[in-house]
């Protein structure tokens, strides 16, 4: 009889939370071939990145308000309740965690009360795991679509996310962004930037950022491609043909990752690079004795300096991801640049 795992990942509907549940999907899959695998994400979660991973059986979009304010799970397609385990994300029932991801989680395990069930980062009783790298398998079309953008003869071909959806804060100037495609340029004359980012989605958002100084990157510079808000299976297929990718921490760059595009990044603030998927990687970072700082769930970290709070307060970069603290690392960051671009070249030509 085939067992049935479900992982519970109903967490912020990010594109980053997204990619942590699927690769915990494919960590239960390395381990245990047979196993029906089915996942659970919130309903306004970047779903279709799941359609893109073969690791997985079935998918649940979960409702999370109707769910809380009805005292019972409501899910498209209907949720079952013949699973042997059940997988929730530890940091579900940490003290910072999101009150409506607790009660999910409570509804959940009150309906698979024959489950067997994580109890935080205790997973002993559930099936092995075995992480390893991911690659989204993006549709054919898009692919050729994304193809079909770039611009002749241009080497490298570079994507820049330059904010996050979570803060404004981690949002490098634009001074800084059109210094480095500047430093870029002399270095290699033909390079192309790809812009990816969202500025039109609800609640997912590319934070301190605007269609004003998009156009502006647009408008001074040629060998540039525009994709921001296209549909993010696109915007993916356009990162999978660079040579490299450069943003802040950020949940796009996890998935950028999972088309096996290496990822410079550019460090600061509250968190530290944490999902890693095989692929080439370089972080430049801050040299502030407090990095990275400020409440992560369930930690605390150090705490942030007073100004930090009031840049956070008002949306302007935290003083490590400042025009002059980036600035001061150019070379470096250039020189990171090319090493990935070296590394990404001759992976391709071993594939």
């Amino acid at each position: 009889m085939t067992r049935r795992l479900l992982v519970n990942w109903v967490t912020h509907p990010l594109v980053g939370m997204t990619v942590e549940g699927l690769r915990w999907v494919n960590a239960f899959r390395a381990e245990n071939p047979e196993l029906r695998i089915g996942l659970l994400l919130a309903s306004d979660a970047p779903i279709v990145l799941t359609k893109c991973l073969s690791a997985l059986d079935c998918l649940y979009a979960v409702d999370v308000a109707a769910s809380c304010n009805s005292d019972q799970l409501v899910t498209e397609p209907p949720l079952s309740t013949d699973w042997d385990y059940l997988f929730t994300d530890p940091r579900t029932h940490a003290p910072a965690a999101h009150e409506s991801f607790r009660k999910v989680d409570e509804l959940l395990r009150r309906q698979l009360l024959n489950s067997i069930c994580n109890q935080g980062w205790q997973i002993d009783t559930l099936p092995a795991t075995k992480h390893r790298p991911i690659r989204l398998a993006l549709p054919e079309a898009v692919q050729k679509s994304a193809a079909a953008r770039l611009p002749p003869g241009r080497s490298p071909v570079i994507s820049f996310l330059q904010g996050s959806a979570a803060e404004a804060s981690r949002t490098p100037s634009m001074g800084f962004w059109h210094q480095l495609i500047n430093a870029l340029r002399e270095r290699h004359p033909d390079v192309c930037i790809v812009l990816i980012g969202s500025l039109k989605a609800k609640g997912k958002r590319t934070m301190g950022i605007n269609r004003n100084s998009i156009d502006a990157l647009l408008n001074t510079f040629d060998g540039m491609v525009d994709a921001v808000d296209l549909p993010i299976l696109e915007q993916l297929a356009l990162a999978e043909l660079c040579d490299v990718h450069i943003s802040p921490h950020t949940g796009m760059a996890f998935a950028i990752q999972c088309v096996g595009t290496p990822w410079m990044a550019l460090s600061g603030a509250r968190e530290v690079e944490y999902v890693f998927n095989g692929v080439p990687f370089a972080s430049v970072y801050p040299s502030c004795d407090r990095y990275p700082c400020g409440d992560w769930v369930g930690r605390t970290g150090y705490r942030m300096y007073p100004r930090c709070e009031a840049l956070k307060q008002f949306g302007k970069p935290f003083d490590c991801l400042s025009t002059t603290a980036l600035n001061a690392r150019m070379n470096e960051i250039l020189d990171r640049v090319d090493d990935l671009a070296c590394l990404s070249v001759a992976s391709q030509a071993t594939e």
